[in-house]
Formats: structure tokens, sequence, C-alpha cells
């Protein structure tokens, strides 16, 4: 899965615990990806000096952002970025959460 609401790295406990307050449910994927999405966009803007949407763009190129998982993203130089990979594990009826990098990451 691209997200987990299971994963205790970085502020993903203060993020799970705020969506739910707000929402009365855990984040699901689409939720995650949107913040994360809204957080980076504002961070082009910023790195761009402007909201000129060619500026941003050309921003996004090599972008770094710390994602709420704690977990650091780049941007290529085809302004693509490639998540991480949560694979959730049950054993002995409890859930275990492995972060993988995907194979573009390396």
């Amino acid at each position: 899965t691209p997200y987990s609401p299971l994963y205790e790295g970085g502020r993903n406990r203060e993020f799970v615990a705020a969506f739910k307050a707000r929402t009365g449910e855990e984040p699901h994927w689409n939720a995650f990806l949107a913040y994360e999405a809204a957080y980076i966009v504002a961070k082009a803007i910023e790195k761009a000096g402007s909201d000129d949407r060619a500026a941003i763009r050309n921003a996004m190129e090599g972008l770094e952002y710390v994602s709420v998982t704690g977990l650091k993203l780049k941007f290529d130089e085809n302004n693509q970025m490639f998540p991480y990979c949560y694979i959730i594990e049950v054993k002995d009826r409890k859930f275990t959460v492995q972060v993988i990098e995907t194979a573009l990451l390396k």
C-alpha cells in the first residue's frame, strides 16, 4: 500500500490523531497523499519564490521533502517522485508495518 496509518515513524502518529479528531476516521492513502501533495506544492512555491505555474514546475525538479512519515522524498529531472511501499503483516493477531523503497528510488 502507498500508506498505512499504523506506521509509527516521523510525525505519522500526530497526523493520524489530528485527522481522526477532525473526521472521526483514520486517514486512508488518498487522504495521506492529498495532505502530502499540498505541502509539496507549498514547498515548490516557496522554492520558486513565485506563484507562476512554470516557475513552480521548474522548482519541483530536485525538490526534496521530508514526509509526515519521516521519510525523505525527492523529485527527479522529470518531476516524478517515487514513494515508499508499506507492507502490512499480521502475525499473532498484531499488525506490523515494514517500509521498503520502490526499485525506482534506488
